[in-house]
């Protein structure tokens, strides 16, 4: 069997309610000789790993399901399944989200044209469309400088890890990873690092991915120790731009004003804060 196209990661933990529905997203006949899952479960108290072993069961005539276990931690999880990944590019998606069906083809078309190093795509969060461009634009050579200026400037829009298709060489040749060593903006971080690397960038207006708003989750429920693990990820992601250009590092001070913003809505002037 050739080399698959996609490798698609997904991390999980207690996850067992929506699993499925993830994976479901993810299976096309017409496509599933270009593509393998990789379902990472890391730490979960409930039957997720069982579901995830029941899914790769009760497809293997088919699609290429991998599962494997991890320490927990969703860094740790995506790490492993990029060191088991043996696509051209790599796609994330979170175990709660979903691909959108009628675009999910896009991307294989994308990932056999071979052309870009980063293809970014829209998004729907709730009912909210939320597209990174309203017509495919690519950008090469100090065209790219600009837009990864853009990306890093605006990282509520742009720095997500699902919603894109990473080029694995340049992951593997220089050792990207998740940062297991940070609570929030992991996902950030691991796109800023990328970023240096990419020498070309598509913009694509298809909104490929469906984004779960979850009131409850760690991101939005108030703790009172989320200010200090989001500034620990803001000294962390500022070591890779200290040697980048100033177009760059100007940018950086504009991604750390949108999570200090972050940090005011749900930890300082949280509602629940005492």
């Amino acid at each position: 069997m050739s080399a698959p196209l996609i490798s698609c990661i997904i991390p999980c933990h207690n996850n067992e309610e929506t699993l499925g529905t993830a994976v479901s997203s993810l299976l096309n006949k017409d496509v599933a000789s270009k593509f393998e899952i990789i379902i990472v479960e890391n730490g979960s108290s409930d039957y997720t790993y069982r579901c995830a072993m029941a899914l790769k069961e009760n497809h293997k005539d088919t699609y290429n399901i991998k599962v494997y276990q991890s320490d927990i931690g969703v860094s740790n999880a995506r790490n492993c399944g990029i060191e088991h990944a043996k696509g051209r590019y790599i796609a994330f998606i979170d175990a709660d989200d979903w691909m959108n069906k009628a675009d999910f083809a896009v991307l294989f078309q994308d990932a056999e044209a071979d052309q870009f190093d980063l293809y970014c795509y829209g998004h729907i969060a709730g009912d909210e469309k939320r597209p990174v461009t309203d017509r495919r634009q690519s950008f090469s050579g100090m065209q790219a400088e600009f837009v990864k200026a853009q990306m890093i400037a605006d990282p509520t829009k742009y720095m997500q890890a699902w919603g894109k298709l990473f080029r694995m060489h340049i992951i593997k040749e220089h050792n990207i990873r998740f940062n297991n060593t940070l609570s929030f903006a992991e996902d950030s971080d691991f796109t800023l690092n990328y970023l240096r690397f990419a020498s070309s960038i598509c913009f694509c207006p298809e909104l490929v991915y469906h984004y779960t708003l979850n009131p409850n989750s760690v991101m939005r429920v108030f703790s009172g120790e989320k200010t200090k693990q989001y500034l620990h990820a803001l000294y962390t992601s500022k070591k890779l731009v200290d040697q980048e250009s100033d177009q760059i590092k100007r940018a950086y001070n504009r991604y750390i004003l949108m999570h200090v913003n972050i940090i005011m809505v749900r930890e300082v002037f949280s509602l629940n804060n005492p």
